[in-house]
């Protein structure tokens, strides 16, 4: 019984992560990521680099999904994704998948039934219609764009509502059931190794005074979020606050006076430019890291 992770969208490289963990205690999964990177989500290249698993197919078909956004190219797109997912059901007796994103909804239509893993904006945002940008927008600009989102929508709505299952936070459940009923919840297992307080505390000493050692300082802050706040992004649920954190830490060095502590952030996002010609302008160039 094979198992298939498909994501048009990824984020936090969970899919990809539970691929390879499946993979590594005897249970045959296969990954296909048909998607594009270019907002910024790019986890699973971030952590891991360019894999070449044998159970990762992207390589495959990174060619079909090029320019995926446009709505004169989605049919074309779409109806090569199709022959694509019925190859790798026959070849590699597909049982049973996981999936997330626009393009789900075509494991329906390729014989295969789904369980839907919601990432966040796809019912926060895609499933529903925001006309923000319109009003910075030339004419045309706003037709290509309304085509664009319509597409987009549908998809997503209909990728949830033929799942047979679906795995959401508690918060998205009110825009679960504006569009769709009676779909049954799963979950799945974290992915983390526990272990007890005592053994955490140690490593947290024993990691701290590491990392401390690195940067030269004995004080540090960290900040995992990547860097997403920027322009049109500021207006997003899913806008990060990037700037917040940067100011805030300006306000920290001012009040206390201590500008031996270091702020460390993460080199991903699409805004990692303007955070750091933000950190030039409020000055804090020597007390803030980027790795």
């Amino acid at each position: 019984m094979n198992t298939l992770i498909l994501c048009s969208f990824e984020v936090g490289a969970l899919p990809y992560n539970m691929a390879r963990i499946l993979n590594r205690n005897n249970f045959p999964t296969y990954y296909l990521f048909l998607g594009s990177n270019e907002a910024g989500h790019d986890s699973t290249q971030f952590h891991y680099g360019n894999s070449e698993e044998k159970w990762n197919l992207t390589d495959r078909y990174n060619s079909l999904v090029k320019d995926k956004y446009h709505p004169r190219n989605y049919l074309q797109i779409r109806s090569k994704i199709l022959k694509i997912l019925k190859e790798v059901k026959n070849e590699y007796h597909i049982a049973r998948c996981f999936s997330s994103g626009y393009h789900s909804y075509l494991l329906r239509k390729a014989g295969m039934k789904y369980n839907y893993w919601s990432y966040g904006s796809d019912l926060d945002q895609m499933c529903f219609f925001s006309g923000y940008k319109l009003e910075r927008l030339t004419l045309g600009k706003v037709l290509l764009w309304l085509g664009k989102i319509t597409v987009l929508k549908n998809a997503y709505r209909k990728s949830i509502q033929l799942s047979d299952s679906i795995l959401i936070s508690p918060y998205q459940h009110d825009s679960l059931v504006k569009i769709t009923s009676g779909r049954k919840y799963f979950f799945l297992p974290h992915l983390i190794k526990t272990e007890t307080f005592g053994a955490l505390k140690r490593k947290k000493v024993i990691a701290r005074h590491s990392v401390c050692n690195e940067l030269g300082t004995e004080r540090y802050f960290f900040s995992t979020s990547r860097h997403f706040w920027s322009g049109e992004r500021r207006h997003m649920a899913d806008n990060k606050g990037n700037d917040v954190i940067l100011k805030a830490f300006l306000k920290y060095i001012q009040r206390s006076g201590d500008k031996q502590t270091k702020l460390v952030l993460i080199k991903k996002g699409p805004d990692i430019e303007m955070s750091r010609q933000l950190v030039k302008k409020l000055g804090i160039d020597e007390q803030v890291i980027s790795e």
